[in-house]
């Protein structure tokens, strides 16, 4: 069961991934925040290549940044666990090294032996992120042998976590990579999104993105839940009978500092499903109200309360 100091530092740590402007500020407010709801010897933040899964842009703490060049140059061919983790078919979210290795059997192994030991890293447990259903970034967290390995109840709350900054981080993924002149100036006071029939955003307002810096008030990625009407949209109307351009859809975003309508309108070039484009309009004079604490959802006061 779930302390009430381990529920305030949880809580904390959620405000604070939601309040990060951008994926280095987030990484930041992630480790800091980790530290402190799971005690550790040391944490490291990585960035995955979702196709040859190597390690890059190494946020670290309690660890020589120097230890990073050696494990790319040598002890990265040796990392069993890692190689376990990744080899399977649905990567988990979070894991710990002890459930997939036998301790005695890995002494032998040259990157637990030679590189992780003499760092005093003993027990790991990590936080794999994904977009687009690809690993895209990966948190561990190591303890020394003297301390105890990582409990279920800690892990409970690493997975709880893990949808929060995956969430966060995915969003601001996008709102890294999209430019906020992609629309015509005349249109650049308007929260404008364009979205493509496979939820890839191919154009935004400057407006619209500072909106989807933003997140629900329950703490649902604002863009994946934009992108989710699409999608059921999409499938409603494979065979539309809509006029190019006409309204399908309207509704509104529940924030934590007030409500935003929007409406969805299908963009379509002589009928062609491959075509299909979505325009998404916000109306941003929404009132402000003063923000409001995250809390946890339904589902994690349940699973806090076993």
């Amino acid at each position: 069961m779930l302390t009430e100091h381990q529920l305030q530092k949880y809580n904390s740590i959620v405000q604070n991934v939601y309040a990060s402007s951008d994926i280095n500020e987030l990484r930041i407010n992630v480790l800091y925040g980790l530290q402190k709801l799971i005690p550790c010897h040391s944490t490291a933040f990585f960035i995955v290549n979702s196709h040859t899964f190597e390690f890059s842009e190494p946020l670290l703490q309690g660890i020589e940044p120097s230890s990073f060049n050696d494990y790319n140059n040598y002890y990265h061919d040796f990392d069993i666990y890692k190689q376990v983790v990744f080899s399977q078919k649905n990567i988990p979210v979070t894991d710990r090294c002890s459930d997939y290795m036998n301790y005695r059997d890995w002494n032998n192994n040259a990157h637990r032996a030679d590189f992780l030991l003499p760092q005093s890293i003993y027990h790991l447990a990590c936080m794999q992120i994904f977009h687009e259903n690809q690993i895209c970034a990966e948190i561990s967290l190591h303890r020394n042998k003297q301390q105890q390995d990582f409990s279920d109840d800690e892990m409970m709350l690493l997975k709880l976590l893990q949808e929060h900054v995956n969430a966060r981080f995915t969003t601001l993924m996008v709102l890294q990579d999209i430019s906020p002149i992609s629309f015509d100036s005349s249109v650049s006071g308007m929260a404008l999104l364009l979205i493509d029939r496979h939820g890839h955003l191919q154009g935004a307002t400057g407006t619209a993105l500072e909106l989807l810096s933003q997140s629900l008030a329950s703490g649902q990625n604002i863009f994946r839940h934009i992108k989710e009407k699409c999608f059921r949209l999409f499938q409603e109307n494979e065979n539309p009978g809509n006029i190019p351009g006409s309204r399908i859809s309207s509704g509104r975003l529940e924030l934590s500092g007030g409500t935003c309508r929007y409406q969805i309108f299908q963009l379509q070039d002589e009928s062609m499903l491959k075509s299909i484009r979505y325009l998404v309009v916000f109306n941003n004079n929404y009132m402000q109200n003063n923000p409001k604490e995250y809390f946890l959802t339904s589902r994690e006061a349940q699973i806090a309360s076993l």
